[in-house]
């Protein structure tokens, strides 16, 4: 099988700490032949710059120009309007192009731009390595939802980013059962600076806006894999799969109906309900990365979250009262998408009919 990575980074700035990923490939010994950098850019602002800095590895970039001819050469471009624009869900481009391309890939990695490999961490092969089958436990709880705060860094009170408030501050336990499992996607956490919602941070900004110390030793370290039926928040800013998923992780379009920040919790949350269904797992921890968010007003982030915040408490229930019949992602993420065209609001109707138009561009690049 071909164990070459497919790497996606969507970036509209310097790739300031890709120096950081070649240190640590060089480091445990990673062969950057084995590496390929899809870069989703808006425009050539910081080609030349980004052009040196990836020069040691196999690399491309995809501006909206590269984009759509990329559409046209694979006879597609009349559903070029799927890939959300001026959002951080282009990402979904990187995945049509991986869907395309599948074969070549044992694994997609996506990483954003603020992030950099932790010294402790064999960053690529941790990935790699926790996608597959193994025998290990799975952890429940007494609700709906695992809290990966409390879970893996055993921090109190504290909440990732788009974990609904109705799920908070329950009485939870936790309860390990030794399982066979076929993990299909791995979130790869974070130091330095959490990922949480904006509303949360403003009253922690003497807390946990500060930065988090210490490396993936002092944590567990042992990944957490919570069981079928648990959701938990899937953020895209260090994330691996297998191409296999990717008919069903389309990630969602933003910047519509005044919803912006939720792309990847959303489609989180719609792979995890098929995952379960299809009896696929997820792991959680390692490789973390040490997050540099980039300056920006907290109070302004409040605003662009605060629509999405109110859908987001019922959005995961909707999905998760769905029915699931079929035995494939695609034909999964199909199901889910008719039973939500006619749904009573207009914008769960939006983004079911992207949902259609995603897996119609699956179908046509098969």
């Amino acid at each position: 099988m071909n164990d070459k990575i497919l790497t996606i980074i969507p970036s509209i700035r310097i790739l300031k700490h890709w120096q950081k990923f070649l240190d640590n490939m060089d480091y445990y010994g990673f062969n950057p032949d084995n590496l390929e950098i899809l870069v989703i850019d808006e425009n050539d602002e910081h080609r030349k710059v980004n052009e040196e800095i990836l020069k040691n590895v196999q690399h491309s970039f995809y501006g909206e120009r590269e984009r759509k001819k990329w559409f046209n050469e694979n006879k597609i471009k009349n559903l070029y309007d799927v890939i959300p624009k001026n959002c951080h869900a282009e990402t979904s481009f990187g995945l049509l192009y991986a869907w395309k391309n599948r074969s070549e890939y044992s694994t997609v990695i996506f990483i954003d731009d603020d992030i950099a490999p932790t010294k402790e961490d064999d960053f690529f092969k941790n990935h790699t390595n926790q996608l597959g089958q193994r025998r290990t436990n799975v952890i429940s709880n007494g609700t709906g939802w695992l809290n990966l705060m409390d879970a893996y860094y055993k921090i109190d009170n504290i909440y990732p980013r788009g974990y609904p408030y109705s799920e908070r501050n329950l009485s939870q336990y936790y309860e390990h059962k030794n399982r066979r499992i076929d993990v299909v996607l791995n979130q790869g956490l974070w130091v330095n600076q959490l990922d949480l919602n904006a509303i949360d941070i403003l009253p922690n900004l003497n807390g946990l806006s500060k930065p988090l110390p210490g490396n993936s030793s002092i944590f567990n370290y042992q990944n957490i894999y919570p069981d079928k039926g648990i959701y938990t928040t899937i953020c895209s800013m260090n994330l691996s799969f297998k191409p296999e998923i990717i008919p069903a992780f389309y990630q969602l379009p933003m910047n519509e109906y005044n919803v912006d920040r939720f792309d990847d919790i959303w489609s989180g949350v719609i792979f995890l309900k098929i995952a379960s269904h299809l009896d696929k797992y997820t792991s959680h921890g390692i490789p973390l990365c040490e997050h540099y968010k980039e300056p920006r007003s907290t109070f302004k982030d409040i605003i662009t979250e605060s629509h999405g915040l109110e859908i987001n408490e019922r959005f995961w229930n909707i999905i998760d009262n769905l029915d699931l019949e079929s035995n494939t992602w695609k034909d999964c993420y199909y199901e889910l998408a008719i039973q939500l065209i006619d749904h009573e609001e207009e914008y769960f109707r939006f983004l079911a009919e992207n949902m259609i138009k995603w897996i119609t561009a699956i179908d046509k690049l098969e």
